[in-house]
């Protein structure tokens, strides 16, 4: 495959992923707005109770195998043994099946205890106990999902990761509408139960394989796949650190300072990540497996992929960044009230952190398409956790709110150095010279910019930092163009739209 081939592939991923993410957004929003005005604010708190209960049960039933599954998947199918590559997905779809009984005993056993702890009483515990189908579900349902990432699927997938949104919108809306608060639960198993039949019918029409279908039992697939469970057990177990640390963090804040600079530290965080997830989740959708299908086959040709994938990812980062920063105040005030207005400074250091921890993020993929957990656990989930803690409880003990900025722009530096030379440590990943002479250049454009921010406000500052934002997004879109040839692209897909 050629250099400008690999480059369209990730952005067109990309793209795909990404259109699919604004449309959920979008999508929110309208849904947000209607359940506000059909169930009220203790409908919502009814139904947040619900769905929060819900995602803890499955994560603790899945054990992190759907996350493992998918690097099996994609390797085997990189491996091009059609036989192997099946034999995995009927694995994979037993071990998912074990998690969703798992997942069912669990919501059962623990309805009572939930019930209590969520409500403040049993009362509700029928509740949990039908919520224990929604959890069946949803486990099944992701499992096919995966079946479809591993495979590569992309476009399907984009269209899978719709399907809960609208399902929600167009049948849980109406049933909000008719039936109030007494709707949340049905809507819940009537979303899910429409989620599992459009993923499992994409996942059997079109990753199905022109070979037998072996026969694999529950015990056959728990003693073959005790591996898998083994490595998705300490994945989770670094997700438990890490939301584990999230509340430390607000506790921290909420006990050392107030509750109000709780919410605005949670307001800042919210606004970055909005645009900076939604890279990520595109980006990792399709990349995960494909590095994890090309790394234990094609070392050389896996690194060039995660050089390529910085490249492209610092190119469509960067341009939102630069907005982000110059335009802080603006958005505060469309997306929050005069309230938020101290945070304005703090969301410029977050928007330059999320530079940062986009070089990094790619790099930190390597562990996981490697299958290499015991790194994965000890780096990500304990140094890396225990880092943003004393940091951030060390500059918000120091310099109170607009601390946690500084915190946040030292983490990201701290985790450049690190990935860089672990990754080069254990893997032997090198960055490319392309990679670092882009990086460093679009970083010195993103660090002017934020240090413009710093001069007394007059019109020459605003016109230098448009002037910053312009040229940054002008380079960032000719760099692209030179890796993917952007008019050639949107020519063809025109051309194949019209035939």
């Amino acid at each position: 495959m050629s250099t400008k081939s690999a480059y369209r592939n990730i952005v067109k991923s990309t793209a795909v992923f990404g259109s699919a993410q604004m449309v959920n957004v979008l999508i929110n929003l309208l849904r947000g707005k209607l359940v506000a005005v059909f169930l009220g604010s203790v409908g919502i708190g009814i139904n947040t109770l619900l769905s929060n209960a819900a995602s803890t049960v499955q994560e603790f039933a899945m054990l992190g195998i759907n996350t493992i599954s998918v690097r099996n998947i994609s390797s085997a199918k990189e491996a091009g043994n059609k036989a192997v590559l099946q034999y995995t997905i009927q694995l994979v779809r037993k071990l998912m099946l074990l998690a969703a009984m798992v997942g069912l005993l669990l919501m059962l056993v623990a309805s009572p205890l939930l019930s209590r702890f969520s409500f403040g009483e049993s009362i509700s515990t029928r509740l949990f106990l039908l919520l224990a189908v929604v959890v069946f579900l949803n486990i099944l349902g992701i499992g096919e999902y995966i079946i479809l990432q591993g495979m590569r699927r992309y476009r399907l997938l984009a269209l899978a990761s719709i399907t809960t949104p609208l399902f929600s919108l167009l049948i849980g809306v109406p049933i909000y509408w008719l039936m109030g608060i007494r709707g949340i639960l049905p809507a819940m198993l009537a979303v899910s139960f429409l989620y599992f039949v459009i993923v499992h019918y994409l996942a059997r029409r079109y990753a199905t394989l022109d070979v037998p279908t072996p026969h694999i039992t529950l015990r056959q697939a728990w003693t073959e796949g005790r591996s898998i469970i083994k490595l998705g057990s300490i994945m989770m177990a670094a997700s438990l650190l890490g939301m584990l640390t999230t509340y430390s963090i607000s506790a921290f804040i909420s006990n050392t300072g107030s509750l109000s600079d709780v919410g605005l530290y949670q307001a800042a965080n919210s606004i970055t990540m909005q645009y900076i997830g939604m890279v990520f989740a595109a980006m990792a959708a399709d990349y995960y497996p494909h590095l994890a299908g090309k790394i234990e086959h094609n070392t050389s040709d896996a690194f060039r992929l995660v050089n390529q994938q910085i490249e492209i990812v610092q190119l469509i980062i960067v341009p939102l960044t630069l907005f982000v920063i110059i335009l802080a105040p603006l958005i505060i005030q469309i997306l929050l009230t005069d309230e938020f207005s101290p945070i304005c400074q703090i969301i410029r250091f977050m928007a330059v952190a999320g530079v940062l921890r986009a070089f990094c993020f790619p790099m930190d993929y390597i562990a996981l398409a490697k299958g290499d957990m015991k790194y994965f656990f000890w780096f990500e989930g304990v140094a890396n956790n225990l880092k943003n803690l004393i940091i951030i409880i060390i500059f918000y003990h120091l310099y109170g709110l607009q601390g946690l900025g500084y915190a946040a722009l030292i983490t990201s530096v701290i985790d450049i150095v690190a990935s860089t030379t672990l990754v080069h440590w254990r893997y032997g990943f090198t960055l490319s010279q392309t990679t670092v002479h882009l990086v460093l250049f679009l970083l010195l454009i993103v660090i002017l910019c934020f240090l413009a921010t710093f001069l007394p406000v007059s019109p020459w500052v605003y016109a230098l930092e448009a002037l910053l934002a312009i040229f940054g997004s002008w380079y960032c879109y000719r760099q692209l163009d030179r890796r993917i040839d952007i008019r050639n692209l949107f020519h063809s897909a025109l051309h194949r739209k019209k035939a």
